[in-house]
């Protein structure tokens, strides 16, 4: 009996490999903002203060996710850093890695300012999976141990005498 998961009928269903990994981010991973701190403490981010957060990211699919950059993109009402001194409309945070089948690993911290007032909640940053590599060692260590044995046997007569 053969188990086939979902990345294995992913690529089944594609024909390619390539396919399956063109994909992999919308299929497998989804992408969480977490730790939010307003600084100074507040229930509401005034023009002029700042923030904080880490992102979560979460892989449900069977690649461990390698050199994972996590973007994020200020806007008209916040700019971004990842150190608190060098303000811009653009920041990512050190790569981190995400191992397969529900493996959950967070960024350090994101900070933002905020610059102008939004009237009502409206998207302050935007927050992207920038790059990544995929690690096969993982899938196919874990496929390979569970391999049909290939075999053969050598078919020939044996007789008592020449």
């Amino acid at each position: 009996m053969s188990v086939i998961n979902d990345f294995e009928k992913t690529v089944y269903d594609y024909g390619n490999l390539a396919g399956a990994i063109v994909d992999y981010l919308k299929t497998f991973v989804s992408i969480s903002i977490t730790d939010f701190e307003i600084d100074p403490p507040s229930n509401k981010l005034n023009v002029g203060e700042k923030a904080r957060f880490k992102v979560q990211v979460l892989n449900k699919g069977n690649l461990k996710m390698t050199d994972v950059v996590i973007q994020v993109d200020g806007t008209t009402y916040a700019d971004v850093s990842t150190d608190r001194s060098t303000w811009g409309s653009s920041a990512s945070a050190p790569a981190i890695s995400v191992n397969a089948h529900g493996d959950i690993q967070k960024t350090s911290y994101f900070y933002l300012k905020a610059k102008a007032a939004t009237g009502n909640a409206k998207d302050i940053v935007k927050i992207r999976v920038n790059s990544w590599d995929g690690d096969f060692c993982h899938i196919l260590h874990l496929h390979s141990t569970r391999s049909i044995p290939l075999e053969i046997s050598l078919n020939k007569e044996i007789s008592t005498t020449d």
